[in-house]
């Protein structure tokens, strides 16, 4: 790609090719040849992340487990009918050290981009809050249906 610099292109890629990518020039649409990841890892750095990757899932399937297992409430067993007794109380202490671990692990909530505001409807759509009489005067004349002026209802 050297030589090309400041030239408008058009790029195409295959979503199972995360290596590489196809370089077209933008006006014309003739083929500029592909480039390829710069800074590729090699075969050893590949292995090394994708075994750290599955002792995190791993890890984290253990703590799925322990968290369900702590969620689960059981009830002392009763013969007679009798309001549910929960049993598996805490220590103060117990509790504490939960909460401040649940406090650092918990992670920072994501930040979504600014979200487009809506345009307003158009005039003949129906608003809520907006009494009927409201709405039929939005339309041109030729679309409005008649009204009954003491309800603002629309007549039959």
């Amino acid at each position: 790609m050297n030589g090309h610099k400041g030239r408008t292109v058009r790029l195409r890629y295959m979503l199972h090719h995360d290596h590489e990518i196809e370089v077209f020039d933008a006006a014309s649409g003739e083929y500029l040849g592909s480039a390829e990841l710069q800074g590729q890892a090699d075969d050893a750095t590949i292995a090394q992340t994708h075994a750290v990757r599955a002792d995190n899932q791993r890890q984290l399937e253990r703590d799925l487990k322990l968290a369900a297992r702590k969620r689960t409430q059981r009830y002392a067993p009763v013969a007679t009918p009798q309001p549910a007794q929960v049993l598996g109380t805490l220590t103060s202490e117990e509790a504490d050290q939960e909460l401040s671990q649940a406090r650092i692990r918990r992670p920072r909530p994501s930040r979504r981009p600014a979200l487009m505001p809506l345009p307003d409807p158009d005039p003949g759509w129906v608003r809520p809050g907006q009494p009927v009489s409201a709405q039929a005067s939005a339309l041109p004349r030729d679309q409005r249906r008649p009204t009954d002026p003491s309800t603002g209802t629309l007549r039959r």
